[in-house]
């Protein structure tokens, strides 16, 4: 039990490490730094679910103990990694909205685009006025 423990916990320290570094190139916008980090990343918590399934199975079983420290900080590690990967979540999906709030000011003000429901203008018919030339 002990190895599965200890394996888990390596595995659930280096994706937390992993979050952290993504929280912080995420702060710095860091696009290509980002696009580098997601495989290892989602590699770890591939690696870290395979690593959780046998001491599930353990504990189901009644082999593992509820007040074992091991677990205890494999708890931990977990709540952190949850906690830490919902946050980048938020933040990612903000930015998002952010820059598609801004791009939309573009497209809606553009004489190529409608306006939004809320910016439209209300215009004078054209039918029946007429154009006249000077000479």
């Amino acid at each position: 039990m002990s190895e599965f423990m200890d394996a888990a916990i390596v595995t659930a320290e280096k994706t937390l490490q992993i979050l952290e570094e993504e929280a912080d190139i995420l702060r710095r916008f860091g696009s290509e730094e980002l696009h580098e980090l997601l495989p290892r990343k989602q590699e770890l918590l591939r690696e870290l679910h395979g690593r959780m399934a046998p001491l599930k199975l353990m504990k189901s079983k009644g082999q593992i103990n509820g007040d074992d420290p091991a677990r205890k900080r494999l708890r931990s590690y977990i709540k952190d990694i949850r906690r830490l990967n919902e946050a980048n979540r938020v933040f990612i999906e903000g930015t998002l909205s952010y820059w598609r709030e801004f791009l939309d000011l573009f497209r809606s003000s553009s004489a190529y685009g409608p306006w939004p429901q809320h910016a439209a203008r209300q215009t004078t018919p054209v039918k029946g006025l007429a154009f006249s030339r000077e000479a």
